[in-house]
């Protein structure tokens, strides 16, 4: 992208992103009426805080897993950080801008130009990240083509559900789940004519196996 295309998405970015900020001035100010719904508005805050979240992520793990330089920015970075969040998208920082501002604003107001400057900053974002994919190409090279076949630019949920499905082994060995007593199992059985201990074992051990693994994917999201 060259020096005048970039100064131009800057500004497309900058004054949407202040036109479509959560704290809005368009709706402060009265230049638009727009009812709120309380089931939306709460919606709003979770999709925020979860947008700021991938908003501050390379801000905490750049200068700790990124080899930047002492007194630089944390965008400095020296080599490619690929774990954590940024094993599960490339860029959560443009990913989570649109969670937290264009996604965010729509929701805490739904008005149909909050729809319309968001779909156009979603594009302006999704573009930039292509940009910024080309851009970090020629700076690790290799490298980083490998991290783009292995991990998504943008889908949190995708890039998520494949870190999982990747996974060999959940860390939990089920033990405990043998000593299920012949009680319990009784009771349950009752309700359950067909089953056997076996196959309830098998079933606890998957489900907890399931819950550990979701929990462990989710903290080691910033920690791995």
């Amino acid at each position: 992208m060259g020096k005048w295309s970039n100064i131009f998405w800057s500004t497309v970015l900058t004054i949407l992103g202040i036109v479509c900020f959560p704290a809005n001035p368009l709706v402060l100010t009265g230049v638009i009426e727009v009812e709120t719904y309380l089931p939306l508005t709460i919606a709003g805050g979770v999709v925020w805080g979860f947008g700021m979240v991938l908003v501050m992520a390379p801000i905490v793990m750049f200068p700790r897993r990124g080899g930047v330089p002492k007194g630089k920015s944390f965008v400095s970075t020296t080599h490619l950080v690929d774990t954590g969040i940024y094993s599960v998208i490339r860029h959560p920082q443009y990913t989570g801008g649109i969670y937290a501002i264009f996604l965010t604003t729509l929701l805490l107001y739904p008005h149909w130009l909050f729809g319309l400057l968001g779909a156009i900053g979603t594009l302006s974002l999704y573009m930039s990240c292509k940009w910024e994919d080309q851009r970090l190409v020629e700076k690790f090279g290799d490298e980083y083509e490998r991290y783009m076949q292995r991990v998504p630019r943008m889908n949190v949920f995708a890039g998520l559900m494949q870190l999982i499905t990747n996974k060999k082994s959940f860390g939990f060995t089920g033990n405990g789940l043998d000593r299920l007593s012949d009680d319990g199992f009784q009771f349950i059985r009752r309700r359950s004519p067909g089953i056997t201990k076996v196959n309830l074992m098998m079933l606890l051990q998957q489900t907890i196996e399931c819950i550990t693994m979701f929990f462990n994917e989710f903290m080691n999201l910033f920690y791995s």
